[in-house]
């Protein structure tokens, strides 16, 4: 084996690494997000002063989570 495809099959194994950070960033942070969505109707006793921002954020992150996972499966094509 040649350094050549030793490098090569290196790179394969940190792009299917990077594809699963990313699947699970966005996973965790569309969770997030639809968790600050719904924090009104899920028992948990904390309040935004500013529900506003708030639902601002929770889209954000939404939206960031699916662009993470849109990478990760970028990614797994390649």
């Amino acid at each position: 084996m040649n350094t050549e495809e030793s490098r090569d099959r290196r790179q394969h194994q940190q792009g299917k690494m990077q594809a699963i950070l990313d699947y699970t960033v966005g996973v965790a942070t569309i969770l997030l997000g639809l968790f600050i969505f719904f924090i009104k109707k899920l028992p948990v006793e904390f309040e935004f002063k500013e529900p506003v921002i708030a639902n601002v954020f929770a889209a954000l992150s939404i939206l960031y989570g699916a662009w993470r996972i849109y990478r990760g499966v970028k990614k797994t094509k390649e």
